[in-house]
C-alpha cells in the first residue's frame, strides 16, 4: 500500500476506537494500556467500575475483566484537549503480561457490547491521529520517532532538535531568501515600465542563488549516506591477511562468531557483530578480509575481497588497524585519515612488539582485550553520533533539500549566462527555477503562496504608486 492509500486508510479508520499497550515489555512496578476514539465514555461503560465523568480527571478505579478486577490509575482526557484530539484514555494496570493483555480485551469487549467500532491499534497510530487532527506537526511526530529509537545521548539530542522544528525554521528561512530574489526577478518582467521600480541584475543575483544553495549544501551534509538501520558507529579490524583479526574479533565479541584458521584468507566477507564497549557506547564491530594491496594473480576472488575490506574501512568511524608483533608496522591505505585509526598488535604472546605506539593483545592469551575495548570506548565518545547524524535530516527532508539545492544551482548557472550582466534577456527562466525551489523547499518549510510573492513584488514600489 502506498504511503497515500496508507495515509487515507487511517484517515477514514479514524472513527474507530484504537486499543493497545503503551509500555515497553520489561519488568516494572506499572504498565500503561492507551485507548482512543470517539465517544469513550460510553464504549467503556462496562470496562470500568465506576464509569468514567464528563471531564478530565486522574482517579483510581478497577478494571472489570475476564480474569477478574484490576486496580489502576486512570488519566481521563476528553476531546479536544488529548495528544490525539480526541476522546483518550490511559490506564496504569500491575505490570504483568496477562493482566495487560486481559485489560486491552476488556476495553474492547465493553466497546464491543456498546456497538461502537473498536480495534487494535496500529503501529504509530496515535501519534498518525493527533497528526491528523492538527495536534501534531509533522516534524514533532518524526522527532518523536528518533527519541524512541535513540540509543545515547547524542541521537536524543538530535530527536529533540527534529521535533523542535529547527530544520524547517532554516528551510524557511531559505525559502524566504529566495522568495525575495523571486520577487525582485518579477518586478522586471511585469513591471519594467513603472517609474521608480528596478529590478535586480543578473550580476548581483547570481552571488545570492550560490549563497542559497551552499546553505542548502552544510544541511544536507548532516544528512545520511545509508539507511537509519544501521545509523550506529562503526569500527572495522583491518590488516594484512593472517594477523589475527578474526580472532581478535572474537575475543572482543565474547564468543565464537568467526572461523580462525592458519590459511591466509578464510575470512572473505566482512562479518559485523554489534557490541557494547561501555556502559554508554555501543557500535557495530566488523571484521573484514585481510587486505593486500598486490593481490596474487588468478586470485579474484582474494582481490574482490581486498576491494570490500578497503571500502568497509573508508565509511568506518574507527578502524582497528592490526598488526602482528614481530612485523613491521602495515601503511594506511590512501584515503584513511590517521585521526580515524586506532594501532592494535596482535598475538604479543608469541613476541615482543616492535611498535610502541598501540594496544597490545593476544586472543588466546585475552590480554588487553578489556584494555582495547575502553580504548575503542574513548575514542568513539570524541566522535559525532551516526545516528545523531540521521537523526537531523530524513530521507524525505534530505531528497526536498537535494532537489531544492540543484534548481537553485540550475538557476544561477541560468543568470551567470545572461549575455549581458546588467540586463535580462531571459528572466522568466531563472523565475521560472526560483519557484520549483520554492515549491521544492515546501515540504520542510510550510511553503508560499502567490500572494506572498505579489506581497514583496509590491513593496518595491514607492509610495503612492
Amino acid at each position: 500500500m502506498s504511503v497515500t492509500n496508507t495515509a487515507a486508510s487511517s484517515r477514514a479508520s479514524q472513527a474507530s476506537i484504537v486499543v493497545a499497550r503503551g509500555s515497553a515489555p520489561g519488568r516494572c512496578v506499572r504498565a500503561i494500556v492507551r485507548a482512543s476514539g470517539p465517544s469513550l465514555a460510553h464504549a467503556f461503560r462496562h470496562a470500568f467500575a465506576h464509569p468514567l465523568p464528563a471531564t478530565r480527571c486522574h482517579e483510581a478505579n478497577r478494571m472489570m475483566t475476564a480474569a477478574g478486577e484490576i486496580p489502576c490509575i486512570v488519566l481521563w482526557m476528553p476531546a479536544p484537549a488529548s495528544f490525539t484530539g480526541e476522546d483518550c484514555l490511559e490506564a496504569l494496570v500491575p505490570s504483568n503480561p496477562v493482566l495487560l493483555d486481559a485489560a486491552v480485551d476488556a476495553l474492547l469487549a465493553s466497546a464491543a457490547k456498546q456497538a461502537c467500532a473498536a480495534r487494535h491499534a496500529n503501529a504509530g497510530e496515535f501519534a498518525m491521529r493527533a497528526f491528523f487532527n492538527g495536534r501534531l506537526e509533522l516534524a514533532a511526530a518524526e522527532g518523536l520517532a528518533a527519541a524512541i529509537a535513540a540509543t545515547d545521548d547524542a541521537e536524543l539530542a538530535a530527536a529533540r532538535m527534529l521535533a523542535s522544528g529547527a530544520l524547517a525554521l532554516e528551510a524557511n528561512a531559505i525559502a524566504d531568501a529566495a522568495m525575495q530574489c523571486l520577487a525582485l526577478v518579477e518586478v522586471g518582467i511585469d513591471f519594467s515600465d513603472v517609474e521608480d521600480v528596478t529590478a535586480i541584475t543578473p550580476e548581483a543575483l547570481a552571488p545570492q542563488l550560490r549563497a542559497l544553495s551552499l546553505r542548502l549544501e552544510s544541511i544536507s551534509n548532516q544528512g545520511a549516506r545509508e539507511d537509519r538501520a544501521s545509523a550506529v558507529s562503526r569500527v572495522v579490524l583491518f590488516g594484512p591477511p593472517n594477523v589475527g583479526k578474526s580472532s581478535l574479533f572474537n575475543a572482543i565479541v565474547g564468543h565464537e562468531r568467526t572461523v580462525t584458521a592458519d590459511e591466509i584468507g578464510t575470512t572473505r566477507d566482512a562479518i559485523v557483530e554489534r557490541v557494547q564497549f561501555a556502559k554508554d557506547i555501543t557500535a557495530g564491530l566488523i571484521d573484514v578480509a585481510g587486505y593486500a594491496a598486490k593481490v596474487v594473480d588468478g586470485d579474484p576472488l582474494a582481490a574482490v575481497a581486498s576491494q570490500r575490506a578497503l571500502d568497509e574501512v573508508r565509511d568506518a568511524d574507527l578502524v582497528l588497524m592490526c598488526d602482528v608483533a614481530h612485523q613491521p608496522m602495515t601503511e594506511l591505505p590512501q584515503g584513511v585519515e590517521g585521526s580515524r585509526v586506532l594501532r592494535v598488535i596482535t598475538k604479543c604472546d608469541l613476541a615482543t612488539p616492535c611498535i610502541v605506539d598501540a594496544i597490545f593483545t593476544s586472543a588466546l592469551a585475552s590480554t588487553g582485550i578489556d584494555a582495547l575495548k575502553a580504548q575503542i570506548a574513548r575514542r568513539l565518545r570524541r566522535l559525532p553520533s551516526r545516528g545523531a547524524a540521521l537523526s537531523a535530516v530524513l530521507p524525505r527532508q534530505a531528497a526536498a533539500i537535494a532537489e531544492a539545492r540543484a534548481l537553485l544551482i540550475e538557476a544561477a548557472v541560468t543568470t551567470e549566462s545572461e549575455p549581458r550582466r546588467t540586463h535580462w534577456t531571459r528572466p522568466e527562466e531563472t523565475a521560472s527555477l526560483l519557484r520549483a525551489a520554492i515549491e521544492a523547499l515546501r515540504p520542510i518549510s510550510g511553503g508560499f503562496d502567490a500572494d506572498d510573492v505579489l506581497g514583496r513584488v509590491f513593496a518595491r514600489f514607492c509610495i503612492g504608486k
